[in-house]
């Protein structure tokens, strides 16, 4: 390729880096952690242990909570699993949902912490921007200009990229350290990228993706589109005198009969609904099941009336819509064939971010070489870059902390240090690499608090629950430790530049 046609792939790729190079870093690192949202109450919740994911009896249980709440129209039963050892039940009265989970200890239904609280929920929606208006929207927007970014660098680095695909030709001299580091990242790291970009933007745009397929091959008719991608089975149950006790352990029982050995029960939903001058008061029972080592929702599907009469039962599931959604979320997720592929998901997740990192510290440097006369302007960058560089790692790991010795007070804490941290990369010029010390150090110590908080060893082992609680321990301190070493060097030299 002509240098005159490749320079116009490395402006495209410079625009688009230095515009969403920070933005990703977020959506990255935040993402790395939502990876293990399931997983994570093993780490926040330590008592709740192999044990509780042993399937006790829930009727008793289900109907003490109908009782506590009589106008519940909706509620689900999410059984426990080793990567979530607690058995969670939803419910929604008058539309207000309600979160319970079963005490391993009692065995009784209490409340479970609230959503604004659950640190690694956050993660999620900081991951989607979902703090922001429209904010999936944006980080779908974000992904898919993301697969621009990805296209254009691999175009203009194609050459120099071919040249590092050995660590050998990995050269650690000062003046194109950062230049190597990102162009052997981003090699090592493509696939695992195009996966990332392709899946987030089809899953936070899916209703603009589909809009084109409504208007080409369905003439507008929307309704055409759903019904393919969503066929609907018309299920009613009998007509009740009254609201009856829900058989929940003869439904699970039930669908795991007609399953066979392969099929394990995930979750259990009950809707109830009201009488009407049309049709009497009846409610239903659904049970999803997943393939065992898969981990995809509804693979099969039972509904059940109050005798436990099949309305419906479909094994696997045949819907077009559903399963996209499902393959893309666990494709997304990593949420497939075991823990394992989620740690690789989560390793190659972390060397994109540095990828991201080490790409806007390269733009960052160029800016500041060229643009010396408008110190405003490029100091409004360096100080954006030392922010969401240092300041993110660090309010993220003391809400780690948080989690561990104030369970209250983790959303709180992060939000309170991230704007501290504004203030110092305002005011202090060495701030990234303050923060960035920091933010390693507190990594580190991620597993003494565990120890304060929790009362328990930091490395454990035997059982699932023990294996997780260990890896999220040893998780913290390899990233601290690669905080130290990484991003030290960007921070002293960005300050140097200055």
């Amino acid at each position: 390729m002509k240098a005159k046609k490749r320079n116009r792939f490395w402006r495209l790729h410079s625009l688009l880096g230095i515009s969403l190079g920070l933005p990703l870093f977020v959506i990255f690192l935040a993402g790395t952690l939502a990876l293990f949202e399931p997983e994570s109450l093993n780490w926040t919740n330590a008592n709740f242990d192999d044990s509780a994911a042993k399937q006790g009896a829930l009727n008793g249980v289900v109907s003490n909570l109908l009782e506590k709440h009589p106008q519940t129209d909706e509620l689900s039963v999410v059984l426990a699993t080793p990567e979530r050892p607690v058995t969670d039940i939803y419910l929604e009265e008058a539309h207000h949902p309600t979160h319970y989970w079963i005490d391993p200890q009692s065995g009784e239904a209490t409340l479970a912490t609230d959503h604004d609280a659950d640190l690694f929920h956050f993660f999620v929606d900081l991951h989607y921007f979902e703090f922001l208006p429209y904010g999936i929207q944006l980080s779908g927007l974000i992904a898919a200009l993301f697969f621009a970014l990805i296209l254009t660098g691999a175009v203009y680095q194609w050459r120099s990229m071919k040249q590092d695909i050995h660590p050998r030709n990995l050269s650690l001299q000062r003046k194109s350290r950062w230049k190597k580091v990102h162009r052997f990242t981003s090699l090592l790291t493509l696939p695992f990228q195009v996966i990332y970009s392709v899946t987030g933007a089809s899953l936070a745009l899916g209703l603009f993706l589909a809009a084109p397929a409504v208007w080409v091959f369905f003439d507008g008719d929307q309704a055409g589109l759903n019904e393919v991608l969503f066929p609907e089975h018309m299920v009613q149950a009998e007509p009740l005198s009254e609201r009856p006790s829900f058989p929940v352990d003869e439904a699970r029982a039930k669908a795991t009969s007609l399953w066979g050995e392969s099929v394990e029960p995930l979750i259990i939903h009950i809707e109830h609904t009201e009488a009407t001058e049309e049709a009497a008061a009846s409610h239903t029972l659904m049970v999803q099941g997943k393939q065992k080592g898969l981990h995809f929702v509804g693979n099969s599907v039972v509904t059940l009336d109050e005798s436990l009469n099949v309305l419906h039962s479909q094994s696997p599931t045949s819907h077009l819509g559903p399963m996209m959604i499902e393959g893309l979320v666990n494709v997304h997720f990593a949420a497939f064939n075991g823990f394992f592929i989620k740690i690789i998901f989560a390793f190659f997740g972390l060397i994109v971010s540095l990828s991201i990192g080490a790409g806007v510290y390269i733009f960052l440097q160029r800016l500041l070489q060229g643009e010396e006369d408008q110190g405003r302007k490029t100091r409004f960058l360096v100080v954006t870059t030392n922010w969401v560089l240092g300041g993110l790692p660090l309010a993220v790991a003391l809400a780690l902390h948080a989690a561990q010795l104030l369970p209250d007070w983790p959303v709180k804490v992060f939000w309170v240090v991230t704007g501290l941290s504004l203030a110092l990369t305002v005011f202090c010029r060495r701030a990234l690499l303050y923060l960035s010390l920091l933010a390693a150090g507190a990594f580190v110590l991620l597993p003494l608090s565990f120890f304060m908080g929790q009362g328990q060893s930091s490395l454990q082992m035997g059982d699932a629950h023990g294996w997780m609680v260990s890896f999220f321990n040893i998780f913290f301190v390899v990233m601290g430790l690669s905080l130290a070493l990484l991003v030290r060097q960007i921070g002293r030299r960005t300050e140097s530049a200055e």
